[in-house]
């Protein structure tokens, strides 16, 4: 059942992301900073422990876990995030909880409800997810249909827009970090409202401004934020990793480690050569291209991809074959163990158990080099999958 939550697990991330940056001392971020800091400092030390009956584990990395809990003075049920401060930086749990705060106006924000904190640990009382994470659903359901995928992409972008109008950048958007608010069935996913978590990487960045700082999670990583050189537009290319994952229910870059996998996202290279991509629409590969364009000024915008014909032509198919099997050999299926080089990302602890252009430019944009290939040495390939590291493992730029 899902929150993702950041902090220090392993593949989440322990100190603040956009340190190296020296974002936070931006306006918008400083004032929710000082706020989510106030409430930390305001609260009782024992408080948490006195408020809340803690229930069953959901998650639980290294130095950070997920329970549910229920108050018990008014008895609703939340998903308290703990994290321990022998491991975990303050400043980069009030940076977190600032974030949150900030796109708290976009209704698909996951909701932090309190702060509170004692002598040993630090708790983030959220929003409980019961319908788990998108990465579970994938798993289940092998890929999802276009229509499905439709219907989470429209989230995404509507999601993405409203934090780049707020002045953040997301920079770790993958399914682990996606998650169904309500229990539904596989063929009915699209019912639940999604929510948005973990902004343990997330940082303050103003329109024309670049950043420095590698950071992300190595399947999902810009190009370009492998340079340290790059701005908002990373998060399209991550969203475009997400939309393959939905399509084909297999990752787009793979390899056994994560310099592997970033030497294969630095290539830009990824295969539409398994069974299951003969039965995608062409609007959904030209989509899928537009987002994967390595030169992030020829990349498609948010307004683009919002207008982009695959969501008409998406939205008129059936569900037809969702779960029906996920990518063939070429990419490498989902892997239910959690291993190998498919849509099992990890990424960090959870509630769950387990440029100005046209529209045809945008769609006309993966010119160079991110082209779809044959498969190579960059495709996911079952073999390897047994191999390689579980992806979670590590994220770049930061100690895990």
């Amino acid at each position: 059942m899902g929150n993702v939550c950041g902090g220090a697990s392993s593949g989440a991330v322990d100190a603040p992301a956009g340190g190296a940056d020296g974002k936070y001392s931006h306006g918008p971020l400083l004032a929710a900073r000082a706020k989510a800091a106030k409430d930390f400092d305001s609260c009782k030390k024992d408080e948490f422990a006195k408020k809340f009956e803690m229930r069953k584990l959901l998650g639980k990395g290294e130095y950070s876990k997920v329970v549910e809990c229920i108050n018990m003075v008014d008895h609703k049920r939340y998903a308290v995030k703990i994290l321990e401060k022998a491991n975990t930086e303050r400043e980069a749990v009030i940076n977190e909880v600032a974030v949150t705060r900030m796109l708290a106006g976009f209704s698909h924000t996951v909701r932090v409800h309190e702060v509170l904190e004692d002598r040993l640990n630090y708790y983030l009382v959220l929003e409980l997810c019961k319908g788990g994470e998108l990465f579970d659903r994938i798993l289940a359901k092998g890929h999802y249909s276009e229509r499905e995928a439709a219907a989470v992409m429209r989230v995404l972008l509507d999601f993405t827009e409203h934090a780049h109008r707020e002045g953040i950048i997301h920079r770790d958007l993958k399914p682990h970090n996606i998650l169904l608010l309500n229990e539904v069935t596989d063929d009915r996913v699209i019912e639940s409202p999604i929510r948005i978590i973990d902004f343990g990487t997330s940082d303050y960045c103003a329109d024309g401004e670049r950043l420095t700082h590698s950071v992300g999670t190595p399947h999902y990583i810009a190009p370009e934020v492998l340079k340290e050189d790059y701005d908002k537009t990373a998060d399209i290319w991550s969203l475009g990793v997400n939309l393959y994952i939905l399509l084909s229910g297999a990752m787009p870059f793979g390899g056994s480690s994560p310099e592997a996998i970033t030497k294969m996202v630095a290539a830009g290279k990824y295969s539409l050569e398994s069974a299951v991509w003969k039965g995608i629409s062409n609007e959904a590969k030209d989509m899928l291209a537009a987002m994967l364009q390595m030169d992030p000024a020829r990349r498609a915008t948010i307004q683009q991809l919002k207008n982009h014909p695959w969501f008409a032509v998406a939205e008129g198919r059936a569900a037809g074959a969702a779960g029906s099997g996920g990518a063939g050999a070429a990419n490498g299926k989902v892997a239910a163990n959690g291993k190998g080089d498919s849509a099992t990302d990890g990424g960090s602890v959870t509630q769950s158990d387990s440029s100005e252009h046209d529209e045809g430019a945008a769609r006309g944009a993966a010119a160079t080099p991110a082209t779809p290939t044959a498969p190579a040495e960059s495709v996911d390939h079952p073999k390897a999958a047994d191999e390689a590291l579980a992806p979670q493992a590590v994220q770049v730029g930061v100690s895990a």
